[in-house]
């Protein structure tokens, strides 16, 4: 039954629309921030612990960000197709899809389980022949694969509150298991007090730890929540419909292959930046890690619109979806062009934190240059993915990410190294992907909109 007062109480449907997207992004931005903070951390207590140690998390990170990749990419799905049932005023198809998305994290967790108890060796064997390093792989990653059920049901349940508009919860969710790793970091691994050394394990201990204090708590909040009313108990006689399956997939699977994109086309890119030498890799590595801080705020700007766009979208409301696309557009472009500028004139500021050579410097400086021309450029194509996973068109969101991240990226470096420009032509191809794929992705939104116009749904 479709009840539209839900249209009339939730913010998603009334508030202003800059200060709503203020409200839902501000809250993720500043979550990822702290994520991000925390892997970091986690780095650095094992540099000064083992440096084979480190190597471990290094071979660890690529799989890592497929479990987040798994675990975020269907929640967001859970998300958008939530919201667009409480736009409509249907709270109970809108619950049904919460309890399927409780239902498919658990799932997937399952399988990354049993890759954790029977794989963690073979994988660990396939990327080293030292011992040290092979113990210490297996031994992060079967922790962290075993324990990773409260990770994907956090990422659910947050994603449900966010659904209805609350962003301010699972803010709070992400900075308490931020820390909680963050503080139990030295303790395990160092053996402080009366706990026992424990090396890169520890690490991994403080990880689950943290994630399973985030689980409990994200519960406890969602629990207040008066729309949604699903609960961990509906899940024992629950049957999970093959159409709520797919819809949420829809979306879900774009997300899923943005983020796993990731892994794959630095995979790539080292590939062929390590043909003109090892720091040049260095450098590329150091771009990654400083890019991926700057890049945060667009992808949280990029989770709150989403709701807001999928809620409105339910409720038929044009006018809403139109503005709340044009002002995260503005948004996104004010924030990367920040960023633009301070690539462009201080990169020296940017490496200050890290210990670089002459030559590091040299050819940083060059690359951070050149790729920042094209940050405003993929402000634009982020947030039209945004509006592509509100209104649950995946294929458009999937399209562009590919094209962003490995069909026009990893060809282009590959082929401009190979002439006179040497190794700039690598750096060269990030701004002419980015330009082409924000065409692709502004040419699919003026598709999505004549479709949608077309069927006259407003």
């Amino acid at each position: 039954m479709i009840n539209n007062s839900n249209s009339d109480r939730n913010i998603l449907g009334v508030e202003n629309i800059g200060i709503l997207i203020c409200k839902m992004s501000i809250p993720i931005m500043f979550s990822m921030m702290v994520m991000a903070l925390y892997n970091v951390v986690d780095s650095i207590f094992i540099s000064h612990y083992s440096a084979k140690y480190l190597a471990s998390l290094s071979i660890v990170f690529p799989l890592q960000m497929g479990i987040i990749a798994v675990c975020s990419g269907t929640a967001i799905g859970i998300n958008s197709l939530t919201s667009r049932y409480l736009g409509a005023g249907n709270t109970e198809k809108a619950n049904k899809v919460a309890i399927t998305g409780m239902w498919l994290e658990i799932i997937s967790s399952l399988v990354f389980i049993l890759f954790g108890i029977f794989f963690s060796g073979v994988f660990a064997n396939a990327f080293s022949s030292d011992p040290e390093i092979i113990n210490g792989t297996k031994a992060y990653l079967s922790i962290c694969l075993i324990i990773s059920t409260p990770l994907m049901f956090s990422s659910v349940i947050e994603r449900l509150m966010q659904a209805e508009g609350d962003s301010i919860h699972p803010m709070i969710v992400q900075i308490v298991s931020a820390l909680i790793n963050i503080v139990l970091d030295p303790v395990f691994i160092f053996g402080i007090g009366p706990f026992p050394e424990m090396g890169v394990a520890g690490a991994a201990l403080a990880t689950v730890l943290g994630q399973i204090a985030g689980c409990i708590l994200g519960y406890l909040f969602y629990r207040r929540i008066n729309i949604l009313s699903a609960r961990i108990h509906n899940l024992i006689k629950f049957k999970p419909e093959k159409q709520t399956i797919k819809e949420i997939y829809k979306v879900a699977l774009p997300s899923i292959v943005l983020q796993g994109l990731t892994s794959i086309s630095t995979l790539f890119m080292n590939i062929i930046v390590v043909a003109f030498s090892e720091i040049a890799v260095a450098v590329f590595g150091l771009y990654f890690k400083v890019q991926s801080f700057l890049y945060m705020p667009l992808f949280g700007l990029n989770s709150g619109v989403i709701p807001i766009v999928g809620y409105n979208y339910g409720a038929r409301n044009k006018d809403r979806v139109v503005k709340t696309v044009r002002i995260a557009m503005a948004i996104g472009c004010s924030v990367m062009l920040l960023g633009t500028l301070l690539f462009q004139f201080f990169p020296n500021l940017i490496l200050l934190p890290f210990k670089t050579t002459e030559e590091m410097n040299k050819i940083a400086y060059v690359a951070f240059r050149i790729i920042s021309i094209g940050f405003i450029f993929s402000a634009i194509a982020i947030v039209i993915n945004g509006f592509f996973m509100g209104i649950g068109a995946g294929v458009s969101a999937m399209s562009v990410n590919l094209a962003r991240q490995l069909i026009l990226l990893v060809p282009l470096a590959f082929f401009l190294s190979k002439t006179a420009l040497g190794i700039s032509g690598v750096w060269v191809a990030f701004p002419i992907s980015e330009v082409l794929s924000t065409i692709l992705a502004y040419a699919l939104f003026i598709k999505e909109r004549n479709k949608i116009d077309n069927k006259n749904f407003w």
